[in-house]
């Protein structure tokens, strides 16, 4: 169709800039001027602000654009080379048969930065739509189906452009459906699928895994070389392994048979690992100089002495190793038999200058230094710990203002884990949420987001929503490591925060939670700059973990713990109190609402997986090591995962300080455990004997060290286990009993039945199902060959 040079429309006549389309050497910049001169009063944007439909004039516009090009001109620029926008776009845009001049297009849905908004702003330009929008506001309003079709109604748009799922939620609304029938038109992205087959220029193909080479005189035959999957298999080897009647390999036999290549094996990857030479006397240079090789050769880069190793990536697996390099160099230097470094010295000296400390004065006292750090220095050292990251709050700023839209925005953090997911979904699922923002650190968001929904039986189809934004950043980073742009968007519009983003760890220090402190004060700041007349809520999930050591045997109160030395003894629960009071003093100084709910055991969720990293999946995946599992009196009070979730959801706007989460109708130990240790096929016994032979699995082990911690989890928290608290005003495993009075209230939905012995069942499957522990034989028999996961 011919380019016309003038349209009327039901805003007057829409003069075409004809020649500037036909123009190859035109930019964009030429077509806006154009306009701005020739089509001054006819309208190019339309919103609705509140009250009144409003227009704004392409001469409006002009000097608008004038002026912003004005400011980032000297910001931005573009490769001479490339194709000059303005044909691009045109080139894409066109005539055709429909006319679109003066249509009022609603564009609410489209983010500039996507396809389909920069599309607009060609034909507008060139065809003379009228773009409806949002009101001119910062921040941005939020698009979401609601006030999308709600704002194209008000402002009288004669067709509407948004993604295909705004329509599908449209079309189940019969009032929707009557108004889209009075539009001129739906225009929706997508695409067509491509067919994916294996047709080769119209002939079928086949992957036959056959191996060809061509004839060497008849061109264009091939001759059968062999098979791609094709093995060699020796008929007279030395030792082949022997088999039981079922066709399986006879394990110990095997192990047996080539012990003494195993123990080669071992010792060449023990000292083939590290080349670090031992001191050849433990003085104070040296020793340094020996640790700090150590931990070079082990995380494969440098270290500053000062810095907390786990800071830089170290896991429990290097950890160990650490420690037995160390303590391997002491044996082989025939200082003293009695030295004997405690399992637990790389958490709790967790720098190449503590840890250097720490060998020294073993060596010269035979006494570990960590051992005698008494109560009363931790106890100061935590109080130290809160003064530190609760100085300086940033003040409210001056002038402060109601939110711009009604509804919760919530910024959630971890919600790539176990319980962060189901807190991201339910979050979804609140009519009252109208956006969230998931903040995780960097490594493909999405991805990791699509792994963990399926590994927790939730549909991915939530990923997609249109309330959901993805977030990467890190939050010991100035503006969390953002771009100020999203940062501060964050932070005009957000009204929740839900900080759930922790590291589980039971041997490190405090310190080594240092970096999460960090982040906690930096979601604090965020809070408190707000311009909102309300700060945003802060939900934080504390642990039942900081009752350590309580002084009453009674139900555990929803009150601040003022007693820090109820705290002391583990690094996990100590941050985790921390982390309450930096919250409590940002309450009391500066009126930030917050809550800090203390969680207690989750268990698997309704899909039965549980976290393969917490310790009940490692104790049960060790008794394939242990050969058995603990039979230990009490009750526990385990809540699923996806229950906890909206529980925390439904906390979030408490004006209860301290909250406890947990089962209400506690069930005995034994309802799960007697029926795992039948589908395990081992026994149940005494927690003293269990102990005994989880000790004596590592001992008795042919695995390599660090095969063996993955392949029998239990020892990784052998001190943790060691230390348990059991009495009879504590659960099993030390957890102490917490009172729920208020947090019933605030969440009425954890009210629930009583677990059954069908949990047992769900999580022994969710782990087969994972590949975390092996499915079992026809008789119901496990065999250890198969486990490959942790």
């Amino acid at each position: 169709m011919l380019i016309p040079t003038s349209v009327v429309s039901q805003f007057g006549t829409f003069r075409v800039p004809k020649k500037v389309i036909e123009d190859p050497g035109s930019t964009l910049l030429d077509l806006y001027d154009w306009n701005e001169v020739h089509n001054a009063e006819f309208p190019l944007f339309r919103f609705y602000d509140g009250k009144h439909v409003k227009t704004i004039s392409w001469s409006e516009a002009g000097k608008a654009i004038h002026r912003a090009a004005a400011f980032f001109e000297s910001r931005v620029g573009a490769n001479p080379e490339d194709p000059q926008p303005v044909v691009v776009l045109l080139a894409t845009t066109g005539y055709s048969e429909i006319n679109l001049t003066g249509v009022v297009m609603g564009c609410h849905a489209l983010p500039m930065f996507h396809g389909l908004g920069i599309l607009q702003i060609g034909t507008a330009a060139s065809c003379g739509i009228v773009v409806s929008t949002f009101k001119p506001i910062s921040p941005a309003i939020f698009p979401t189906p609601a006030n999308v079709f709600e704002e194209s109604k008000a402002t009288a748009s004669d067709m509407i452009c948004c993604i295909p799922a705004f329509i599908e939620l449209w079309a189940a609304d019969s009032a929707k459906v009557e108004h889209m029938k009075t539009l001129k038109g739906l225009e929706r992205d997508g695409w067509i699928p491509m067919s994916i087959n294996t047709h080769v220029d119209g002939h079928n193909a086949f992957a036959t895994k056959d191996l060809f080479v061509s004839h060497e005189t008849k061109a264009g035959l091939w001759k059968i070389y062999g098979r791609a999957d094709d093995q060699i298999i020796l008929s007279t080897g030395e030792k082949p392994f022997t088999y039981t009647a079922k066709g399986t390999a006879r394990r110990q036999v095997v192990i047996d048979d080539y012990a003494r290549e195993i123990e080669a094996l071992y010792n060449a990857t023990t000292t083939g690992r590290s080349e670090v030479v031992a001191p050849s006397d433990w003085s104070d240079g040296q020793t340094l100089n020996f640790v700090r090789e150590v931990v070079k050769t082990a995380l494969r880069r440098d270290v500053e002495d000062e810095v907390d190793i786990f800071q830089y990536g170290c896991d429990s697996l290097q950890a160990t190793w650490i420690l037995n390099q160390i303590t391997g160099a002491i044996r082989a230097s025939n200082i003293s038999d009695s030295i004997n470094l405690p399992s637990t010295s790389v958490y709790q000296a967790s720098s190449i200058s503590q840890l250097s400390r720490l060998v020294v004065e073993s060596i010269q006292n035979s006494t570990p230094s960590l051992q005698s750090r008494t109560r009363g220095i931790m106890t100061q050292q935590l109080h130290s710990l809160v003064v530190k990251y609760t100085q300086g709050f940033p003040q409210r700023p001056a002038i402060l203002r109601d939110p711009a839209e009604v509804g919760d925005v919530v910024l959630a953090t971890g919600t790539t884990g176990g319980l962060g997911c189901h807190i991201l979904v339910q979050l979804l699922l609140d009519d009252a949420v109208k956006a969230v923002y998931a903040f995780n650190r960097p490594s493909g968001d999405l991805r990791r987001h699509e792994e963990i929904f399926r590994r927790n039986g939730l549909d991915v189809k939530w990923l997609r929503s249109p309330k959901l934004y993805l977030v990467e950043g890190t939050l010991t980073e100035p503006a969390l490591g953002l771009d100020n742009p999203t940062y501060e968007k964050i932070r005009d519009t957000i009204t929740h925060v839900i900080h759930n983003a922790w590291k589980v760890s039971f041997n490190q220090s405090v310190t080594s939670f240092e970096g999460l402190l960090w982040g906690v004060r930096a979601l604090v700041d965020l809070c408190i700059s707000s311009p909102h007349k309300q700060c945003p809520h802060f939900l934080f999930t504390s642990s039942m973990g900081v009752f350590r050591t309580p002084k009453t045997s009674d139900p555990m109160l929803e009150e601040p713990i003022d007693d820090v030395s109820i705290v002391v003894g583990i690094g996990y629960s100590e941050s985790k109190w921390i982390a309450e009071g930096i919250l409590s003093s940002a309450s009391q100084k500066r009126g930030l609402p917050t809550t800090c709910v203390r969680v207690g055991q989750l268990c698997g969720g309704a899909s039965g997986y549980w976290n393969e990293k917490e310790y009940f999946p490692a104790l049960v995946k060790s008794s394939l090591y242990a050969s058995c599992l603990p039979d230990v009196a009490g009750t526990v009070s385990w809540i699923p995962s996806n229950d906890a979730a909206l529980a925390l959801v439904q906390m979030r706007g408490s004006h209860e300080p301290i909250l406890h989460l947990a089962h209400p109708r506690p069930v005995a130990w034994k309802t799960f455990l007697q029926r795992i240790a039948e589908r395990m096929q081992v026994p149940l016994v005494s927690y003293d004997v269990w102990l005994g032979a989880l000790e004596r699995s590592k001992s008795q082990s042919q695995e390599l060290e660090l095969d063996l911690l993955r392949q029998n989890p239990a020892l990784r928290l052998l001190e943790f286990f060691r230390k348990v608290e059991r009495g009879g005003d504590r659960e099993p495993l030390g957890a102490v009993r917490m009172d729920l009075t208020k947090a019933m209230r605030e969440a009425p939905s954890i009210d629930l039945p009583e677990l059954d012995s069908t949990w047992a069942e769900r999580w022994i499957d969710g782990w087969q199902k994972a590949g975390y522990i092996p499915r079992t034989d026809g008789m119901g028999r496990t065999a250890i060959g198969n486990t490959s996961r942790l």
